[in-house]
């Protein structure tokens, strides 16, 4: 066993990503951080930070983007690029974001804990991230860090789904294999599972395929 690294004050590590194509561990935790190791050069590279605890965390098909999610103190979800190590976009929500998974096309679902207790999809828009970008350089516009006046403007998500809410906050989801099904679980004491395939752009798979078996 090789102890790798631990996050401030011995706080939870809340939530662990593992990166095959950039041999990166990247962790979440209550110290509001997230930690980026990397396994070939054996420490860490860098660290990105939340204003509240990082339970939400997700990385594309392609490994070339991280996506994360802060606490009641925060409610902000974060694209990182994690060729050049920055942050690139960034959405205020109006809950605590603990977990995220990531579909085709970039796609992503957030479970909500309080006050929302529900999941919401969005579609993330990359030329709207790759034009912001250039926006901001040519303006002295920043995103590095701060949130902008007008997030509608500049926010790169497009909210496409918003599913029943749980009583009560969501601990855990998970998807299956075939990117067409999610599992919820709650402190309610209730699992649900939603067909979600249907509000993923340019889906390459049946809405009228049957559930998918869950292990």
């Amino acid at each position: 066993m090789k102890n790798l690294y631990k996050h401030d004050n011995n706080n939870e590590v809340c939530k662990v990503k593992y990166s095959s194509r950039n041999n990166f561990i990247i962790s979440g935790g209550n110290d509001n951080k997230i930690i980026l190791y990397d396994l070939r050069k054996e420490k860490i590279i860098t660290q990105f930070k939340h204003k509240a605890a990082v339970k939400g965390l997700a990385i594309n098909d392609r490994e070339d983007l991280l996506v994360s999610g802060g606490g009641t103190f925060d409610k902000t979800v974060k694209v990182w690029d994690l060729k050049k190590l920055n942050l690139i976009n960034e959405m205020l929500t109006e809950s605590q974001i603990t977990n995220i998974e990531f579909f085709p096309n970039d796609s992503i679902i957030l479970s909500n804990g309080y006050i929302g207790n529900n999941l919401v999809m969005y579609n993330i828009n990359l030329d709207k991230i790759k034009n912001d970008t250039q926006h901001a350089l040519c303006n002295s516009i920043v995103f590095n860090g701060s949130l902008v006046e007008n997030i509608d403007e500049a926010s790169a998500f497009e909210k496409v789904a918003v599913f029943e809410k749980h009583p009560k906050r969501i601990l855990y989801m998970a998807k299956s294999h075939c990117n067409e099904f999610i599992t919820s679980c709650s402190t309610d004491g209730v699992l649900k599972m939603w067909k979600v395939s249907k509000f993923i752009k340019n889906k390459n798979f049946s809405d009228e395929s049957t559930f998918c078996n869950i292990r």
